[in-house]
């Protein structure tokens, strides 16, 4: 992977994946980035040469966090969200290249490879970051139960980590037709009872039988839970 430039007056933002260290003169293969001439923020992972990696760096307000084959390894927190690159521009096509918009680096190239980049509108969360690299968290849920418009999920132990809405993905079928996508419309985390409740619109009673089941993908694991019944009117 390799850098990309956003002019923005007179700034460049670029993001810098083989790291140099220029008070030691010393190459450190470091990630980072920088917002040229302003500052410089780097990780503590370096890469490592002649391997290929995923890369992935998802910004989240203040917070930049670095995943490399889709285990995070670092996170900066250390500039406000107006000093971390916003967006990155590549109508200028300056991925690996610094180019001339810029007199000073004009000719700067990346020493190494680019493959299949990938820019996502929003910033991922750590269970879409794993999956996309096929990596599925052990599920830490204990048990589910559910009742038309409601999923309760309770932990045997309190997670490590709080969980939030968007760890979970909830689909549905209606009498054993394909699953589709149903929109979680609320979430609450329970600490003291170790439960979370996600809330989505109940489903209608039609004029035939639906027997209904949901599944709740929770951190890249799928769970179909008991189908419930409703009745025709």
């Amino acid at each position: 992977m390799g850098s990309t430039e956003e002019s923005k007056q007179g700034q460049y933002h670029n993001l810098m994946l083989t790291g140099y260290d220029t008070a030691a003169n010393a190459k450190t293969n470091r990630v980072g980035f920088t917002n040229f001439g302003v500052y410089d923020v780097t990780s503590q992972y370096a890469t490592s040469e002649g391997k290929w990696v995923d890369m992935a760096i998802v910004r989240r307000g203040t917070e930049v966090t670095l995943y490399v084959d889709g285990i995070e390894q670092d996170t900066l927190t250390t500039y406000n969200t107006n000093q971390v690159p916003k967006a990155f521009n590549l109508g200028m096509g300056a991925i690996g290249y610094r180019g001339n918009t810029n007199p000073s680096s004009a000719g700067k190239y990346m020493t190494g490879a680019i493959d299949d980049i990938k820019i996502y509108e929003g910033a991922l969360t750590e269970a879409q970051i794993k999956k996309l690299y096929g990596i599925a968290d052990a599920d830490p849920a204990a048990s589910y139960s559910s009742v038309n418009g409601r999923v309760t999920v309770t932990y045997e132990n309190a997670p490590a980590v709080a969980p939030v809405q968007g760890d979970f993905v909830l689909k549905a079928s209606v009498n054993g037709g394909e699953a589709q996508d149903i929109e979680i419309t609320g979430f609450a985390y329970d600490a003291a009872r170790n439960q979370a409740v996600l809330m989505y619109a109940p489903f209608e009673r039609t004029d035939q039988k639906q027997e209904i089941t949901v599944t709740v993908v929770h951190k890249g694991n799928e769970t179909a839970l008991p189908a419930f019944m409703l009745s025709a009117v």
